[in-house]
């Protein structure tokens, strides 16, 4: 025991209930209240959460505990995701993670330490084997922290002998949490163009509101065909974090239709989050869907029959939405299904619009919803006009309103289309729309000569994609299982092809998505479609603040070095810190641009320069320099 207790500069605890008891042989991994930040499974938009997020106070520096004995297999150091992260091969066969660590223990952080100063490099990823580092449960293996991503906190995730995230909550684990999830908002979605919802081919959203019984509900609903439900829900801490839940049923007639729940999830699917919830309706709500979409292999999402899809038939219906977090807590929401379409809308015997309407396309997968909305009441139903890989078609618009139009179209072979809608109150309409199914790699031509390529298991089933101006693509949401092939022509104006870079044009900006010159082309891999540019980064990295300050005179061998860095442009990829010719460790915290010296050695005493180079990610190369007398008095 003396020796595990040399090798990670710690002792063996014994453990308080309060803090870190054991459940089913499993230790709780801090010395702190049960609380999390976030849970298992949880909506991280393109993909899961695949542990639980323990609280630290907003403290770095936390004893982090072993879950149960074993060996540490592996430990990994990065200025993004996971940080410092230890992995620890439990005997039971399980893998345990724990990430934003401030500090490895004992002979660990020494391991780490020589290999980062033998690489002259801060990033490292080391295995070991079993013997060399084993552990016992309950024992220190780190220090909690706030490196990677994110505030600090200890990001605790376990896997099971075939690499499965495992919900801790299975294994035994429980922690704080009285609050039940409280659903917001219900989706009801048609399941294909000939499907209706209060007499329409679009999907509907519905605020829930608690009534007398306790539970969650909406007005009824007139549905024909088959539809899907889907819900925005938030389980919300008193003071602010959101969860989500473990398990989402959808019963119809007490009958159960479809089940989501997060006990196990593959790194094979980690995408498949995407089409868990809704991709295409993030102005409306972010809706958890209980249907499958097509292709969806999510290990949260068992068999059901239809996929979750419900058919009222010919009677009313009561459709039931429980919600169930990890610790127990529920929440119930339901509506009524009334069966057949709503009485028509009057139909005016006269336009009365002296304003043009417009046009609008939402796409749902493998099918489009338009809806035509005029100022006013408007006699004469909008018409399709489609031709392509289908055939000519022409297809009047359905009256949902005096004034509002709507139709559903979906094309039935893979390739390119052409719409257009034509009313003589309408502005021209044109899409071009390109089915693109899974299993048959497919390209997309650009304006400029620019090309998508977009590999075998792309799509999600059936997708429509479409080019918008310029370099775009659209709808900007469509859910990728596989990243595609962007090309886009270089620009005249670039001086040096290898400073450009392909990037993507948000709200929020222009975002780096980097790629390779050749020939005049610039390719990269992209894993989101919208609107696109190749842009050239030809500014260096700049120097925002560093301490301390020049000609500084430090009393010791260790002063605190800090240098805050930024780049607008392609984004800091790497840095060194140099004394005299000396190589420093330090950690490059990418959420506030610091560079910090992690003082592990003793500076030479003197007058010494200090030097700090950084790369930005389209190669531009920048050097600060500092004097700094050591040892002075």
């Amino acid at each position: 025991m003396g020796r595990l207790a040399a090798i990670l500069g710690g002792c063996l605890l014994t453990v308080c209930a309060g803090a870190a008891g054991a459940e089913d042989g499993w230790g709780w991994p801090l010395e702190l209240p049960r609380r999390l930040s976030s849970s298992f499974g949880e909506d991280r938009g393109g993909r899961y959460h695949m542990g639980i997020d323990l609280r630290t106070g907003g403290a770095t520096g936390k004893r982090v505990l072993a879950a149960g004995d074993g060996h540490v297999s592996r430990v990994r150091c990065s200025a993004w995701g996971y940080g410092r992260a230890l992995y620890l091969r439990l005997d039971s066969g399980h893998t345990v993670i724990y990430g934003h660590l401030s500090e490895f223990g004992g002979e660990i952080a020494e391991r780490v330490r020589a290999e980062q100063h033998a690489r002259r490099r801060y990033d490292v990823d080391l295995t070991f084997p079993p013997d060399q580092f084993p552990v016992r449960k309950g024992q220190e293996v780190a220090k909690s922290g706030d490196t990677g991503s994110g505030p600090a906190h200890l990001h605790f995730e376990v896997r099971d002998a075939a690499n499965r995230a495992v919900n801790p909550a299975a294994l035994g684990y429980t922690w704080d949490d009285a609050t039940p999830p409280r659903p917001a908002k219900l989706l009801v979605c048609p399941a294909g163009p000939d499907s209706r919802v209060n007499g329409a081919p679009a999907p509907a959203v519905f605020p829930l509101e608690k009534d007398a019984s306790g539970r969650y509900a909406c007005p009824p609903v007139r549905v024909a065909g088959p539809v899907g439900i889907g819900v925005e829900y938030a389980d919300l801490e008193p003071d602010g974090p959101r969860m989500g839940a473990h398990r989402v049923r959808l019963t119809m007639d007490a009958a159960e239709l479809y089940t989501v729940q997060y006990d196990a999830l593959s790194y094979t699917h980690y995408r498949h989050n995407m089409v868990t919830y809704h991709p295409y309706l993030d102005g409306l709500g972010r809706f958890l869907l209980l249907w499958r979409w097509p292709d969806n292999l999510s290990g949260c999402l068992p068999a059901a029959p239809r996929d979750g899809w419900v058919d009222a038939g010919d009677a009313p219906r009561e459709v039931l939405v429980a919600l169930e977090d990890f610790m127990g807590n529920r929440a119930e929401a339901a509506v009524f299904l009334l069966p057949g379409e709503p009485g028509g809308a009057p139909e005016p015997t006269a336009a009365a619009n002296g304003a043009k309407g417009r046009v609008s396309v939402r796409c749902l997968g493998a099918w489009l919803c338009l809806e035509a909305r005029f100022p006013a009441a408007e006699a004469e139903p909008p018409v399709l006009e489609s031709s392509g890989a289908d055939g000519p078609r022409c297809t009047p618009f359905v009256r949902t309103a005096p004034g509002v139009f709507h139709l559903g179209w979906a094309p039935a072979a893979d390739g390119s289309h052409a719409l257009r809608v034509t009313h003589p109150r309408l502005d021209p309409f044109d899409l071009a729309p390109h089915r693109v199914s899974r299993g048959a790699a497919q390209t997309i031509a650009l304006a400029g000569g620019g090309r998508l390529v977009l590999p075998r298991g792309a799509s999600f089933g059936a997708a429509l994609v479409w080019p918008g101006g310029g370099a775009s693509l659209e709808p900007p949401d469509t859910p990728l299982a596989e990243p595609a092939r962007l090309a886009l022509s270089l620009p005249a104006g670039v001086s040096d092809p290898r400073r450009a870079g392909i990037v993507r044009i948000t709200e929020s900006g222009r975002q780096w998505v980097g790629g390779k010159a050749s020939g005049g082309v610039l390719e990269a891999s992209v894993d989101a479609l919208g609107a696109f540019a190749v842009d050239e980064d030809t500014a260096t990295p700049r120097l925002r603040d560093w301490a301390p300050e020049d000609g500084a005179v430090a009393r010791d061998g260790r002063p605190r070095i800090v240098a805050t860095v930024s780049d607008t442009g392609s984004g800091v990829a790497g840095w060194s810190l140099h004394c005299g010719d000396r190589w420093l460790l330090s950690a490059y915290d990418a959420d506030d641009g610091r560079v910090v010296w992690e003082r592990d050695e003793d500076l030479p005493p003197g007058a010494q320069t200090l030097t700090l180079r950084v790369e930005d990610g389209a190669g531009n190369r920048a050097e600060f320099t500092r004097n700094l007398v050591v040892g002075g008095k």
